[in-house]
């Protein structure tokens, strides 16, 4: 699961968006980031890897202050391999040198923007096909490996959980041609 700069409307997922617990933007960045990246063993100060990023994206009615966003963007620049995102040949990358994420504000379930003032959401590199995102085909089958079986149990486990893809549909019924179903050809029930 990626961010694109380049999808329609009508092919957002869906997400949870979960309160922050302080005010302080930095922290939560690096908190979120430490749950994304357990094996760094908690927050140590970082917000990237090469392998993806936390990024930021503002309410589009209600900009944060310009303190704010510049203390976050002098946060992002002391990252070694910040925001390096791939991204598909006709488009630009999802999140640009300033550590904004570059995609639309989203809405609620009702169709209301979302009532927040601002969005943490980690970014990760997508594995490109010849320039392109692979097809649902091709995720799936790649999930169909001994290694892959990780990833398996990671879709399974967003859908649970309301978080979803407009891929989702496609690679399920992909995954159920494999037999890469929670509990069977070795993909874990999602907890």
């Amino acid at each position: 699961m990626v961010f694109s700069s380049g999808l329609r409307e009508e092919q957002f997922g869906t997400a949870i968006a979960i309160p922050f617990k302080s005010e302080n933007l930095l922290e939560e960045g690096e908190h979120l980031w430490a749950a994304e990246a357990p094996s760094a063993g908690g927050p140590k100060g970082r917000i990237s890897a090469r392998w993806g990023c936390v990024a930021l994206l503002e309410h589009p009615q209600v900009p944060l202050p310009r303190d704010i966003r510049a203390r976050w963007t002098e946060r992002v620049v002391r990252e070694p391999h910040y925001g390096k995102l791939d991204h598909a040949h006709d488009e630009l990358s999802a999140v640009d040198e300033r550590g904004l994420l570059g995609i639309c504000w989203p809405r609620a379930e009702n169709g209301s923007l979302l009532e927040m003032d601002a969005l943490l959401a980690t970014a990760t590199c997508p594995t490109l096909n010849a320039g392109d995102y692979p097809s649902s085909r091709k995720i799936a089958d790649a999930w169909s490996t001994l290694g892959g079986r990780k990833e398996a149990k990671y879709f399974w486990c967003n859908r649970k959980h309301g978080i979803t893809t407009f891929q989702d549909a496609e690679i399920e019924a992909r995954l159920r041609e494999l037999g890469l179903t929670p509990g069977g050809s070795g993909v874990e029930e999602c907890s």
